[in-house]
């Protein structure tokens, strides 16, 4: 089915919402972060699709696909993008995921290694670091009450954003979290918390690189240890939010790791 600005399939009575544009391999997917959508790779769809295939789904809970009350572990997400992806005829594809899509692009390539050529995943929501996992906790407590927007969004504005990023983007991203169904706030990122990145990372065996931001919050140690080939790269000047306050930048780390998976 096609609606105005994305296409729709159906799964199990769940609405998935897509862009899928483009023609030429590698195919490459976008997977958007926590609150976000499809449109925060809005740049990069628009700079790759004339030389590649790119689908950019809404997951489960956000953009314009629907808020079932469940389903939204990361390794459940993963089985639902390779669903996604073998209706739409896509293999072989570099999975780009940022955040909460990092963690579902790792889940995906363990899970369906035919699915990925390589990951490519922009400050990825695991290996959180042990000093962080009180202050998330407390945030998932607080995502299954009424104050949910109120939570996300001062978790947002002060681990996820420097002083000096772009204010509207700010202000676009605390908007849409304040547009998310409050379930789904509080259960992707119970699945983030409890997802065990370890056992996937130790799977995967097509290239990985980690693209960090000023303020890295992944523990680069523990998923060098799980994966001896990852790779790094970063953004320096911006926070969290990296293909919203430097889509130039972000695009050009996905061009230079199209070379390395053979482009």
């Amino acid at each position: 089915m096609t609606e105005a600005g994305h296409e729709t399939l159906e799964r199990d009575g769940v609405r998935l919402a897509f862009r899928d544009e483009g023609r030429g391999a590698p195919p490459l997917v976008f997977l958007h972060g926590w609150g976000g959508s499809r449109e925060h790779f809005a740049h990069a769809i628009d700079r790759f699709a004339p030389h590649h295939r790119v689908l950019a789904p809404d997951l489960r809970g956000f953009g314009n696909s629907d808020r079932p009350s469940a389903g939204y572990a990361v390794e459940g997400l993963a089985d639902e993008l390779a669903w996604l992806c073998a209706h739409c005829g896509v293999e072989d594809a570099l999975l780009v995921g940022h955040s909460l899509g990092g963690a579902v692009a790792l889940a995906a390539g363990a899970r369906h290694p035919e699915l990925a050529r390589g990951l490519l995943l922009f400050e990825p929501a695991i290996f959180f670091p042990a000093a962080a996992l009180a202050r998330i906790d407390v945030l998932v407590a607080d995502l299954a009450t009424a104050r949910c927007h109120e939570a996300a969004c001062a978790y947002v504005t002060r681990f996820n954003f420097l002083r000096e990023d772009d204010p509207i983007v700010r202000e676009s991203v605390l908007a849409e979290l304040r547009e998310c169904a409050p379930h789904v706030l509080h259960a992707a990122f119970a699945a983030m918390r409890a997802f065990d990145a370890e056992t996937s990372a130790g799977k995967l065996r097509v290239p990985v690189r980690m693209v960090d931001g000023a303020r890295p919050f992944v523990e680069r140690e523990r998923f060098l240890r799980c994966c001896p080939h990852l790779s790094v790269s970063s953004l320096p000047r911006v926070g969290h939010y990296q293909p919203l306050l430097d889509p130039e930048g972000s695009a050009e780390r996905i061009e230079e790791f199209l070379v390395e998976v053979g482009d």
